[in-house]
């Protein structure tokens, strides 16, 4: 498998209509791929319902054990978003 056309899939479809807020602040920490499988993964351009890990990893051509490690990353980082690490 070549690596490289993780970061080369095609955002034609894609519309970042209903939670733009939403997948803007996740473009802000993921890489576009990630955002972009975490969009049609949960579906949230509100256009396409959400799809299971072996529907976005065949959309994509990937397989799906990188599908899950790219979502289980995507989540982890969101989540940490949230914590703040600082000590008072």
């Amino acid at each position: 498998m070549n690596l490289d056309k993780i970061f080369d899939i095609e955002d034609t479809q894609e519309n970042n209509s209903e939670h733009p807020m939403g997948l803007a602040v996740m473009a802000t920490v993921l890489p576009s791929v990630a955002v972009r499988i975490m969009n049609r993964r949960f579906g949230l351009d509100g256009k396409h319902p959400p799809m299971s890990n072996q529907q976005v990893s065949e959309r994509y051509g990937l397989p799906v054990n990188v599908v899950n490690t790219l979502i289980g990353a995507s989540l982890s980082a969101i989540t940490e978003m949230g914590i703040d690490n600082t000590s008072k």
